[in-house]
């Protein structure tokens, strides 16, 4: 997420103005989630599920064309995790980049 280092680099990003009102008219999100809230849903993510959905939200959005395309990924963990000790992982950014359709994705947590 842009050199976004740790929770309250999220937090303070998703409390920007110009972020707030996407989340409102694209995702009908009305509150940002505290700093704390932030730790608690990383916190939860399963790996494995979150792998199964990303897979099949790519595969409707790209259709049958898949096998055709160039995937970039890349990831990292979120620094400041040593809060988090008593989850098993710690959560992760994840970005992919499919060039031929100009479409990029970030995903919290993997």
């Amino acid at each position: 997420m842009c050199n976004l280092q740790n929770i309250s680099d999220i937090y303070d990003w998703a409390n920007e103005e110009t972020i707030k009102e996407f989340f409102l008219k694209k995702l009908g999100i009305v509150k940002i989630p505290s700093r704390a809230q932030f730790y608690n849903i990383l916190g939860k993510a399963e790996p494995k599920k979150f792998r199964e959905v990303f897979i099949d939200w790519m595969k409707e959005i790209l259709g049958s064309n898949i096998g055709r395309r160039t995937i970039s990924i890349d990831g990292k963990g979120i620094r400041a995790t040593e809060k988090m000790l008593n989850y098993e992982n710690a959560p992760h950014i994840a970005s992919a980049i499919i060039a031929e359709s100009k479409l990029v994705i970030r995903a919290l947590p993997c």
